[in-house]
This record gives structure tokens, sequence and C-alpha cells, in this order.
């Protein structure tokens, strides 16, 4: 019997085996390709999102940072450099600096609403400041624009603030005057106007204790007299800061005035005065600032203030041969124990209280703190503060963009393209501004060769 033997496979065969083969190889390799381009992908997205996230929380560093420096002792050398600048740590790779830039620009001279209150570059935004803050990241950067502005304690909205409605108010004479059109510090109307007395009440007792024959001299916001319901004031912590940074303390009891020219504060370099229970302040007196009396306040003879009078008791103002003028505001508050604060006008001399948002702001900037008052995505408001180009915060583009012609030949079909000029006109952009100088873009298709002829 002959052996047997076995047979290979056909060579048939052996080459779709190969074919397969080769296919699946194929086939892994591209999902490798794909797994590993959707990686980087994801990759680079991820460390774009992360570079973008660090610049924002770059610059709302530099905010912050800025913020403080102007509540800080550096607030002079803010201002003075128009801004800061600083760079934060990066991560594990030193390739990855974070860091930001803040400018500022003074919003009470730029011609801008700061505050949407219908006026512009008015008293309490001559505190105000405009900024831009940039952070960066790698080649990421977000510009974020905010206002800031100086919050104080409380808000004054007349030019004589009764705490209690039950006061009483002795207006005696006709040379009194007491006005709530807003003044600036050289007593020129602003345009603005509160009441000419405010309570925290129903004014309806106070109206009625004004005689018909003066009811214009006291002129404000309203009908004359001027005497309206405001909100109540919360005085507690405004007192307390004073007593606390006060320039001046004034024993209680005591007839007393500056010990020099300047002495209680100037226009230029404001003051607190605290005086310690009730306080008699003489003839030829003048100050700026604050003036704090924690008990009764009466003012004989000559007088004259620039900034906020605070009264926790009766206030009482005999006028003088050459007048008592206040440039800001008074505040009369009812103090514990004391069933009525009384504000006393006798008929000697010349009484002047007239509402000046200028000086009010100027007697509680020490008191005061910087905050932001608004946020803006976009670094620029809708109109742009002449005060912003001065200072560089923002720069005026024109930008021209020329595309190089373009020629496209498809088989016998030629296509000749002119010069393709365009101009873009841009609004005016926060720096900082990336140099844009796109390099000429020239697109050329070769022509495609031409198809053999088929034959059968």
């Amino acid at each position: 019997m002959r052996p047997t033997c076995s047979r290979g496979a056909p060579s048939g065969e052996r080459g779709i085996v190969l074919v397969v083969t080769l296919m699946f190889a194929l086939c892994v390799l591209g999902l490798a390709v794909a797994l590993t381009y959707t990686t980087k992908s994801s990759l680079d997205q991820q460390r774009r999102f992360t570079a973008k996230s660090r610049a924002v929380q770059a610059a709302e560093s530099g905010m912050s940072h800025v913020v403080a420096a102007l509540n800080g002792t550096a607030c002079s050398n803010v201002l003075a450099a128009g801004g800061l600048s600083d760079t934060l740590a990066g991560d594990a790779d030193s390739r990855r600096k974070v860091r930001y830039e803040v400018r500022l620009a003074e919003a009470g001279v730029d011609q801008f609403d700061n505050d949407f209150d219908d006026f512009i570059d008015e008293g309490d935004e001559q505190t105000m400041y405009e900024a831009v803050s940039v952070g960066y990241c790698d080649d990421t950067f977000v510009a974020l624009g905010a206002t800031i502005r100086l919050e104080s304690p409380a808000t004054i909205a007349s030019a004589t603030y009764l705490a209690d409605p039950l006061a009483e108010v002795k207006l005696s004479g006709n040379s009194f005057r007491i006005s709530g059109y807003d003044v600036d510090g050289s007593r020129v109307a602003t345009g603005l106007s509160v009441p000419g007395i405010g309570v925290a009440g129903d004014p309806l007792l106070v109206r009625s204790q004004i005689r018909s024959q003066v009811v214009d001299n006291v002129e404000g916001s309203g009908a004359h007299p001027s005497v309206q319901q405001v909100p109540q004031l919360d005085l507690d912590e405004l007192v307390a800061s004073g007593a606390l940074q006060a320039n001046v303390v004034l024993s209680a009891g005591s007839a007393t005035r500056p010990a020099s020219p300047g002495a209680w504060g100037t226009v230029e370099s404001p003051a607190i005065v605290y005086g310690q229970g009730d306080i008699h302040v003489s003839g030829g007196a003048s100050g700026a600032g604050l003036l704090v009396v924690d008990g009764a306040l009466t003012v004989s003879g000559s007088f004259e203030w620039w900034g906020l009078v605070i009264v926790r008791g009766n206030a009482t103002f005999v006028g003088g041969g050459n007048g008592q003028r206040l440039t800001g505001a008074l505040v009369v508050e009812k103090p514990t124990g004391v069933d009525a604060g009384v504000i006393e006008f006798p008929v000697g001399g010349t009484v002047d209280v007239l509402f000046s948002t200028e000086m009010i702001a100027l007697a509680m900037k020490p008191v005061s703190r910087y905050t932001i008052f608004n946020w803006r995505e976009a670094p620029v408001p809708p109109s742009v503060p002449k005060a912003w180009l001065a200072a560089g915060l923002v720069s005026d583009l024109s930008l021209t963009v020329e595309i190089a012609p373009i020629s496209l030949e498809i088989l016998p079909i030629t296509l000749e393209l002119p010069p393709v000029e365009v101009a873009l006109e841009l609004p005016p952009l926060a720096i900082p501004l990336l140099p844009l100088a796109p390099p000429p873009v020239q697109i050329t298709v070769p022509s495609l060769p031409k198809l053999p002829s088929l034959k059968k």
C-alpha cells in the first residue's frame, strides 16, 4: 500500500490570507493614527483651555491688585505710574509664564457717563477710575475692563439731613440759605439737585415749621421749601471710623477754634476732626474734611467748612458778622436718649449750607475704600473715554489686508482674478495690541494632466 502525504494549501488561498492580514494591519494602523490625532487634539484643546483660564485668573488678579494698591500706601505710586504689572508663579513647565498688566485712567475727565446716572464727569466721578487688566499665559491673553470707584460708608442725599422726623427746626431771620443744588469745589453749579432738607421719615412736620416768608430759602429738588423724605442713614461705621482715624481730637465742652490756619484741614489736605461730646466752636474757625461731633454742636461767630459735618445731638448755628458757610452737607442724627434733634439758624448773620458732592467725597475719602463698580468682558466701554487715548490705554486701528492675485487653471479653463484689497475699519481696541502683519497669501492650483484616451 502506497503511503499518503498531505498537500499544502493552494497558492490562491495563501494570497487571500496575506491580503486579509495586510488589510487588518492597515485598519489597526489607521485606528492608531486616528487615536493619536484625537489624543493630540484633545491635549491641545485642554492646553488652550487651561491657558485661557489662567489668563482670566491673571487678569482678575491684576484688577484685585490695583484695587488693593489704591486702598493702601501705594496709591500715589499706582496713580503716578498709570497702572502696575506683575508676574505670577508658573507651573512645572517654566516656559509657561503667567503675568498681568493693569492700566488706569481718571474717569472724572473722560467725557463719559461712567456711573450711568445721565451726568458726565460730575462730583462723584472725580474719585472713579477706568482700568484695563490684561492677563497672559503662553501665547493667550484675556483683557478685562472695570470701573473702580470710591465707596463710602454712607450716601448723603440732601444738603441737610435730619434723622428724626419729629425734629424741631428753627429757621429765624431771612439771611440763611439751605441749598440742594450741587456745587463743585469752586461753588459752581454742576446741574445736579437733591432736597435742601432730607428727613428720615414723614417730612410733613419739618415742612410745617418753615415760615412762608422763607420757603424759597430752602431750595433744591422739588417744590419749595425743598423738604423731602430720604433713606435713613446708618452712621455708626462712619462715626467709628472718624473717631479711630481722627487727625484732631477736641475735648468736650470747650470753646475752641484751630490753633493755626489749616490745623483742621484744607481742601488740598483734608483732615478728620473728632469732638468728644458737646462741642462749642468759636468765631474764626475754618477747616476741610470730616467733622464728627459725638454730642451737640454750637457754632458762634464766623465759620467756614468744606466737607461733611456730622452731629450726634442738637446743632445750633449762631451766625456771626462774617457769616457761616458749610460747603458739603450737614447731618444731624438723633442720639440715644434724646427725643429730638434741633437745628437752629438765629437772626444774627448769614448761615449757608450748600450741597456739594465733590466736597462730600473729599471728606469721605479717608474712611472710604475703592471697590469695583462694574466689570466688562470687553475692555472698552460703549464710548471710549478721551483720557484712555491720551493715557495710551487704547489705540485707533485701521487695518488693510492685501491678498495676492489668485490664478486658477482647470483643464482648458483659465480664470485670472485681479488683486483684491479689503479695508477693515476697526473700532478702538484696548491695548495690548498684537502686531498684525499678515503675509501675502498666494494660492496656485496646478493644471490637471490630460486624461489618456480609452481604446476598446
